[in-house]
């Protein structure tokens, strides 16, 4: 199997390597580079998720760790290949679009090749739970024909919907996280009916009235004595309470369109659509309530955007609430996961991971041998510094790798304080332009933004969604011998895990690599609770002290989904390494 993949996945990329190597003159690692073989360990990691080394003669749940670039994409594929041929229905889930693309693609041929294809489906975690709820019967359909009055149709479901399934789950410490832990899947079914875009297209209409709660509230009410609302709700007389509802929902969400609060939709030009940034792309299928329709109707006043009718006929409808189903009991029969910070799991982590029946873990050596991971030199490792500092600093920070010949990734946690950064004075002076990586970009712009992100002398401005997954590999020869990638760090993580997924960028697949930290004294004041003072030095280390150990109480039991790694951050964030220089002093 991994001979074909070898193959398929290798031959045309690797005839453009040799292309490139001789013209440019490179040594004969970019070759070795271009080639596609698995790695001993890496079959070993294939090995343990069908019991190798166990006295057992069942397949059991497990999580394996792999390294930040040991590969866990290849892993992943390579199991869903040899778990389709034995007769299971594969499910390859990932909490991310471009991850869970970019992986399909890889192995579309293998797949294709070894007849399994029709058994293996690679998706988001969301989709995943959405076509479980699925196999139940289409509940959208469902409650649109309960709300017109029509008689349920009865629906076939599957007897055993677990059977003969495996679920194989990339970065595992992701979907057992906050942003899934506790959380539920939404579905809403559109009613596309006159009388509602009517009342939507109002209410843009007198937008200019929705400045505070309460005028919106008195906006509300006028609409509700209106003929556009009280025809929609003659029509639906037996639902009444349900159009009540979802048109008070117009109103607040036209406020807090108007007043622009988080979470705003975005423009995607590339697929022409509107949505919401959902880890590391614009997501044109998430819904939050009303907005969208209203950035619609402004996209189409300014004329931003071409929309077509039956779109509009999609976005200005009723949205009639189907249920809510947790992610918790997304339950296969079969559940295997990979994950590169299985031992920086918090505690609520592991107790869903045991609720998944995943109880045995192995953490597997690393592909590449002894990491050449390694921070920048003390007194430029960890800088909190004044926000009006910090654009310069970046921006230092970026000229000083530049010159040394080397490639630099620069992480910030948004787009707006990419953006900030961008048009500050200090950007123009950096020397050469710089790509930007952001999440409303087409696939194939990500893909060439982190292809060229290894090569001497390259810029790269991304998000906080590209640390997971992202492989900024390089083969240039000769940034290796001046040091390989340098990640900055911009902002504060938040635990543990997302920290060393940020030092994962670079370093990878035992090349050379740097990695640092400019942060903003207001960043650690709101993230952590720290005063001010305590970042600088000319406090006493009992107060300092004092300050870490109350945070730390306050973290551990105040706040179960919180990460418990907070301290330990602060630690490594530079508090430490001041307390021991006084100490010197």
């Amino acid at each position: 199997m991994f001979t074909h993949y070898s193959i398929a996945a290798t031959g045309e990329e690797y005839m453009s390597f040799v292309a490139t190597s001789k013209k440019q003159s490179q040594g004969i690692g970019s070759l070795l580079g271009g080639i596609k073989t698995p790695h001993n360990i890496q079959v070993l990691a294939i090995l343990r998720f069908f019991g190798f080394g166990e006295q057992k003669s069942h397949l059991e749940n497990q999580l394996v760790q792999i390294e930040t670039g040991g590969g866990k994409s290849l892993i992943l594929g390579a199991a869903a290949t040899i778990f389709a041929m034995l007769g299971f229905e594969v499910r390859d889930a990932c909490y991310s679009d471009y991850l869970s693309s970019r992986d399909a693609k890889e192995f579309h041929q293998t797949f294709a090749d070894f007849r399994v294809a029709p058994h293996i489906k690679y998706s988001k975690i969301t989709t995943f739970s959405e076509d479980m709820v699925a196999k139940k019967g289409d509940i959208r359909s469902l409650t649109l024909e309960l709300f017109a009055g029509k008689p349920l149709k009865k629906q076939s479901v599957s007897n055993d919907l677990r059977k003969n399934q495996v679920l194989l789950v990339d970065e595992v410490d992701v979907f057992m996280g906050p942003d899934f832990v506790g959380k539920t899947h939404n579905q809403v079914a559109r009613l596309q009916h006159p009388g509602a875009r009517r009342v939507l297209e109002s209410l843009w209409q007198k937008r200019g009235e929705a400045k505070t709660p309460q005028a919106a509230q008195g906006l509300c009410r006028n609409i509700m004595s209106s003929q556009e609302y009280q025809s929609l709700l003659q029509e639906f007389k037996t639902f009444e309470i349900v159009v009540e509802s979802q048109v008070k929902m117009m109103c607040s969400d036209l406020y807090e369109y108007v007043q622009r609060k988080p979470p705003m939709p975005e423009v995607n030009l590339n697929q022409g659509c509107i949505g919401y940034k959902i880890h590391d792309r614009v997501d044109c299928d998430a819904v939050f309530g009303y907005k969208t329709a209203f950035a619609y109707l402004e996209a189409l006043a300014e004329k931003k955007l071409k929309v077509e009718e039956a779109r509009l006929k999609e976005v200005l409808s009723l949205q009639l609430p189907c249920g809510q189903f947790s992610y918790t009991n997304i339950n296969p029969q079969h559940i295997f996961g990979v994950s590169g910070t299985v031992e920086q799991l918090q505690m609520f982590q592991r107790q869903e991971v045991e609720k998944h029946g995943l109880r045995v873990f192995t953490t597997v050596p690393s592909v590449y041998g002894q990491s050449k991971f390694r921070f920048l030199e003390q007194n430029d490792a960890i800088k909190v510094v004044p926000a009006v500092d910090f654009h310069q600093e970046v921006a230092l920070a970026i000229q000083e790798i530049i010159k040394q010949k080397r490639a630099i990734i620069v992480f910030f946690e948004n787009e707006r304080s990419l953006d900030d950064f961008r048009r500050s004075p200090f950007y123009a002076k950096l020397p050469t332009p710089a790509e930007v990586l952001l999440e409303k970009l087409a696939f194939d712009e990500k893909s060439h933004i982190i292809k060229k992100a290894g090569n001497t002398g390259q810029i790269t401005l991304a998000v906080a969604p590209f640390v997971r997954g992202s492989d900024f590999v390089s083969y240039d020869d000769k940034l290796q011998e001046n040091g390989g990638v340098h990640v900055l760090q911009t902002f504060p993580s938040s635990d543990s895990s997302e920290e060393v997924q940020f030092q994962g960028r670079t370093a990878r697949q035992g090349k050379r690599g740097t990695y640092s930290l400019i942060l903003r004294e207001e960043d650690m004041k709101q993230k952590f609770g720290l005063a001010r003072d305590i970042l600088h030095d000319g406090q006493s280390n009992m107060d300092l002290l004092d300050q870490v150990f109350v945070l730390y109480i306050n973290t551990f039991f105040l706040s179960s989904l919180q990460s418990i790694y907070q301290p330990l951050a602060l630690i490594k964030l530079g508090i430490f390494r001041r307390l021991v220089r006084r100490q010197r002093l």
